[in-house]
């Protein structure tokens, strides 16, 4: 995949995720456990993620990018927002972006 490739992941993953009107918002305690943090923490935190993840890729830091797209990926298809086939097939070189 190539990086800019990466970076409009991230866009369209932060795009997806601020539809449901969402602000970009990291996790005060990243340790807290999972069943005390609200579904709008969960949003928050992943849209933050996918701007902070842009800056990685633009820094060079492809290793932890991709670790942060696979943190993503996993929680959007486990919330339904996609399903794991439209999450393979966003991550292929041709294809274009789109839910569903």
């Amino acid at each position: 995949m190539t990086n800019e490739k990466l970076i409009r992941l991230f866009q369209f993953y932060g795009g997806e995720i601020a539809k449901s009107g969402v602000k970009s918002r990291q996790l005060n305690n990243p340790d807290e456990s999972s069943k005390t943090i609200t579904l709008t923490d969960q949003l928050e935190h992943l849209l933050y993620m996918c701007q902070t993840a842009i800056g990685f890729v633009q820094e060079g830091r492809t290793e932890k990018a991709f670790r942060w797209l696979g943190f993503i990926q996993g929680v959007l298809w486990k919330r339904g927002t996609f399903t794991l086939t439209e999450l393979k097939n966003h991550s292929r070189p041709d294809e274009t972006l789109n839910k569903g």
